[in-house]
């Protein structure tokens, strides 16, 4: 942490950049002179990802970071030396200099050696240190990773040691068998976030979307652009992307260091819609270490090269587009596309054989052992969130050399009629799920989303397709049924459903020990149309209900993964898709989830950390937007600001924008806000975080003229919480801490560690605690209340109730889902009394941090509502179930605000749907009476009647009038407007430098603050 007055600034951080690059700051004496970022990219190889750096000179770090590639975590110094903070703060000051702030992070190195690392989470380490132990090293590198060690009086580089306890997820249904069981030994129950990132609700992850996991990287899809994106599995951080065309739900096949798809190494003409791609493209292999194109096979079937297929369903004729089925064994490409089935030699391309059906579409091709098996459906297999075909004649074997026929079987499943829904209730018919095949054996089973009936497992011998045996059965709810998976495993056919985990003895089909469920249930409605994954040691049934070696089963609540998908067991992790669905409070985006927390225990002797003076209590001073969102209840509501209209009185450039790789690769989330978070005002100041450099600001209200900066360790999401009787800015931190700092001149007060260890994360491309903390903190009185972690079910919420003035313990307690709410972390909203607060829906507090049974939210902010931007560009965003409930109270909408009898409610129109949208005559803005008879507006403000704008990202009420802020997503001018709050006429519009940050308006000190995703941040007043 380093804090400096703006005007010695400059004048201090080129003496600190002179000492450092003078002179080491080691973790340990060493002789050993530092090697050049040339040297050790040259030696190890590695360019991208996370870099750890022991001791050592400034130099090293800052260069390693320069090309935006690496984000590089420097440990300055033993962390038990006298000037271990000093050393901290002036590396600090080194890096903002050098303007990689949020690109190098400074940390200290423990006295035992241990790194505060997830297992498999850094590509590279450069060390001289002997405490750093090879060990250690060899635990936290990522697969693919490697060392730069001084070792025995020479540099020398050292490779990661391949783990054989971890597996991979190679193909849709893990690798050309469908046999979802990985060899993973590590992944299990998920105890921690090992990294996470955006898109955080990404549309199409229900239609058949999955992750590649492979050789340490995880491959996927990006919805809105096709290309194809190569991640670090280890710690989610960027290793290529290229444009690939690729539509969301292609299959993607890795083996032997190929990236096997349909697709194009050229970029997509601009405003193409990924998720109605249909242009042809080739089946291509791209090289998994880089991205290059290695080979195109001209002999396979283009996707679209096949034309929809008519089929009856119900009386009706309807076309169905064809999916381009592929799978990949170590000696064939086989390709199941309409009626052609097709195999391919790997390594040549030539076409080895090919079989055409009449009137059928080829459905499920998987490889057993020297055979290729397909089922011949009568209606061509759906991807979407279903992966089934409504109705098969027969699953056929043939030579996999020569494809000679080996077996024909007629006999897979009873056939049903459709229920018409002319002449009946209509209910979905199960349909025929992807076969399974393993230890000589074919599984079949039928099941669909919310459907009752027809529901078998079947079993069959692969070596000439005789029928084992069969079971049906009949579901009792329409979501019992909804993810249905059977797997192989141990001997053992296991069905996993949403009424609970079925084992039967793999050739008998005898019924072994009681069905698994917790509760008498394996799936909840959030987990319903989720489909079911193991491994060799763990069933995971409906990305919910887990069952480890100790067959005891287990509920977990914190993420669900996307509709139809579930979750990936690899690379020691469980893997997690973004899904925007209602259906629970979870964790959301891209998930790596841990077995394990990281880190070592911070002793509760070494949490806080006091500098200078107490702050001696004062009279409050009246007004002011002292937090996030105006009031500690976030209303969204202030005081008149004194003349009608307003006219530009300054602008500054607060922050700027970061550039490079990493950067760019922070923006594709909800979560990027900009240069600048929403401002708060008070005492004199504006004062606003600059998450992306890890920094807090602040500026003269009058002149903005800049006043402090101080330097965190973290990414600080929200603006700090202001408390002018005390002379203090309090705000949490991705760090793990909450911290207050002086008002006066930005410098420490207090910091307290409310992480429980110090072990590290990533964050949406920053490196953060496994317990961060929202910046915006409550301060309820004399009390801050404090809350580090991700979730109540990912090793509880740590819960803090702090003395302002001192940082001192009042309680503490740690709140999890086994005990109290399922409650993702976020901003914390207090009660209209000021004695109790709430997150979310269900964890209701009292300021000693004791349960609190009545009431409900003043302000309930779904999804995290907040902090997130709804869509990251115009083709990106939404939801199946819609938008309108991101902040919930009074009324519900993307910005809400309260003020007394009337709650005023923004709608960006372009966040309602999956796609763009006109909404020529959609209401933007309306106005509410709470409490009111019905529900109809007082009165609303069109689309239209507001100049066509259709790109909202603010609200606030102040006085008698309502201002509404937003700006294009893609650059250019933003644009605040403003509104009588009597009935909504738009009176003024004024532009601003960029799109208003999300929340990013405040009225205090006589002006209207702006905050601009630009890093410019504009006042607004009267003459």
């Amino acid at each position: 942490m380093h804090q400096c007055p703006i005007r010695t600034w400059s004048i201090a951080v080129m003496c600190l950049l002179g000492l450092f690059s003078a002179s080491a700051v080691a973790a340990e004496p060493s002789a050993a002179a530092q090697p050049s970022a040339a040297a050790v990219r040259s030696a190890t190889g590695i360019a991208e990802g996370l870099a750890v750096v022991v001791g050592g000179s400034a130099d090293l770090p800052l260069d390693l970071a320069t090309d935006g590639r690496l984000l590089v975590h420097w440990l300055v110094a033993d962390s038990l030396a006298a000037d271990a903070a000093r050393l901290a703060d002036t590396a600090r000051a080194a890096i903002h200099e050098r303007g990689l702030g949020g690109r190098v992070i400074v940390g200290t190195l423990s006295s035992d050696g241990h790194l505060p690392h997830p297992d498999r989470f850094v590509n590279l380490v450069v060390s001289a240190s002997e405490r750093l132990k090879d060990a250690e090293i060899q635990r936290v590198l990522a697969v693919r990773g490697a060392a730069y060690l001084h070792r025995k009086g020479q540099w020398q580089a050292v490779a990661k040691i391949a783990d054989e306890r971890i597996d991979g997820w190679f193909q849709h249904w893990y690798d050309a068998t469908g046999n979802c069981v990985s060899k993973d030994r590590v992944a299990g129950f998920p105890q921690a976030v090992q990294w996470q990132h955006g898109p955080a609700m990404e549309d199409g992850t229900a239609d058949g979307k999955a992750v590649r996991i492979a050789d340490g990287r995880l491959v996927v899809v990006d919805n809105g652009t096709g290309d194809l994106v190569c991640r670090d599995a280890g710690n989610g951080l960027l290793l290529w992307r290229i444009p690939a065309q690729l539509a969301h739900h292609d299959d993607v096949a890795l083996s032997d260091g190929r990236i096997y798809c349909y697709g194009s190494a050229t970029a997509a003409a601009p405003g193409t819609d990924w998720r109605r791609q249909r242009s042809v493209a080739p089946l291509v292999a791209f090289d998994l270490a880089t991205g290059k194109l290695l080979q195109t096979f001209d002999q396979a079937l283009s996707k679209g090269s096949v034309a929809a297929i008519e089929i009856d369903e119900g009386g009706t004729k309807n076309r169905r587009d064809v999916v381009p089925w592929f799978v990949v064994s170590d000696q064939v490409i086989v390709q199941g596309y309409g009626p052609e089935l097709i195999v391919l030699d790997r390594r040549t391309g030539a076409r080895r054989w090919q079989k055409t059906l009449q009137g059928a579409s080829w459905f499920s091709p998987v490889v057993s052992g020297d055979q290729v098996l397909a089922a011949e459906a009568v209606q061509p297999g759906k991807r979407e969130r279903y992966d089934a075909s409504g109705q098969v004649q027969a699953v056929a074997a043939f030579a996999l050399a020569d494809g000679a026929p080996r077996w024909r079987n007629e006999q897979v499943h009873p056939v049903r009629d459709l229920i018409d829904k002319k002449t009946g209730p209509f209910q979905g018919r199960a349909g025929f799920k992807p076969m399974s095949v393993a230890d000589g054996l074919v599984a079949l089973h039928t099941a669909s989303y919310q459907a009752r009936q027809g529901h078998t497992v079947a079993v069959l011998d692969a070596k000439d397709g005789r029928e084992l045996w069969q079971k049906s059965y009949q579901v009792g709810q329409l979501y019992d049924n909804a993810s249905q998976r059977v797997v192989i495993r141990g001997g053992e056919v296991i069905l996993m459903d949403g009424m609970g985990i079925h084992r039967f003895a793999a050739r008998t089909g005898t019924p072994i020990g009681e069905t698994l469920t917790v509760g008498g249930r394996s799936a909840r409605a959030n987990s319903a149309c989720t489909s079911s994954r193991a491994t060799v040691d763990c069933l995971i049934a409906n990305a919910w209900l887990y069952v480890g070696s100790d067959n005891k089963p287990r509920g977990f609540f914190g993420a669900r993964s996307a509709c139809g998908q579930g979750v990936f067991p690899a690379n020691g992790l469980v893997f997690v898709l973004p899904t925007a669905c209602d259906c629970g409070d979870y964790t959301r985006g891209y998930e790596a989830l841990a077995p394990r927390l990281p880190g070592s225990p911070i002793a509760d002797d070494a949490r806080l950390v006091r500098a200078g003076s107490i702050p001696a209590a004062a009279g409050a001073p009246t007004g002011g937007w002292k937090c996030f969102l105006g009031n500690t209840q976030r209303l969204s509501a202030g005081a008149a600001l004194g003349p009608k209209d307003l006219s530009e009185r300054w602008t500054i450039q607060a922050a700027k924008t970061v550039s490079g790789p990493l950067d760019a690769d922070r923006r594709n989330s909800e979560r990027y806000l900009g240069a600048l978070t929403a401002p708060v005002a008070a005492a004199g100041l504006v004062v606003v975080a600059a998450p992306e450099i890890h920094a807090v600001l602040a500026f003269a209200a009058d002149t903005g003229k800049p006043r402090w900066r101080f330097l965190a360790n973290g990414k600080v999401d929200s603006p700090p919480t202001l408390v002018p009787d005390l002379g203090l800015a309090v705000f949490g931190c991705d760090d793990g801490s909450v911290t207050a700092l002086r008002l006066s001149d930005g410098s420490l007060a207090w910091r307290f560690l409310a992480a429980p260890t110090d072990g590290v994360a990533m964050q949406h491309g920053h490196l953060a605690s496994a317990f961060p903390l929202p910046g915006s903190t409550l301060v309820l009185g004399d009390t801050v209340i404090a809350v580090a972690g991700h979730h109540t079910d990912l090793s509880g919420l740590r819960c803090w109730a702090l003395a302002a003035a001192t940082g001192a313990v009042l309680s503490q307690r740690v709140v999890s889902a086994d005990t109290r709410a399922v409650v993702t972390n976020g901003l914390a909203v207090a009660d209209a009394d000021g004695k109790s607060w709430w997150i979310g829906k269900q964890l209701h507090l009292a300021v000693d941090l004791k349960d609190v049974t009545a009431g409900a939210p003043p302000i309930l902010l779904d999804r995290n509502g907040d902090r997130i931007r709804f869509r990251t560009d115009e083709s990106r965003g939404g939801s199946t179930h819609g938008w309108g409930g991101a902040m919930q109270g009074p009324g519900r909408g993307h910005r809400l605000a309260v003020d007394g009898g009337q709650a005023f409610i923004l709608t960006d129109p372009t966040t309602g749907a999956r796609h763009p949208v006109r909404a020529n005559q959609s209401a933007v803005v309306q106005c509410l009476a709470v409490g009111g008879p019905n529900k109809n507006p007082v009165w609303a403000a069109s689309v239209a009647a507001l100049g066509n704008k259709t790109s909202y990202s603010a609200l606030i009420k102040a006085g008698d009038r309502v201002y509404i802020g937003g700006g294009p997503r893609g650059g250019g001018p933003g644009f605040v407007q403003v509104l009588a709050a009597a009935d909504g006429k738009l009176v003024q519009e004024l532009a601003v430098p960029a799109r208003v940050t999300e929340c990013g308006l405040a009225a205090a000190e006589g002006r209207l603050l702006v905050s601009c995703e630009d890093g410019s941040l504009v006042a607004l007043g009267g003459d």
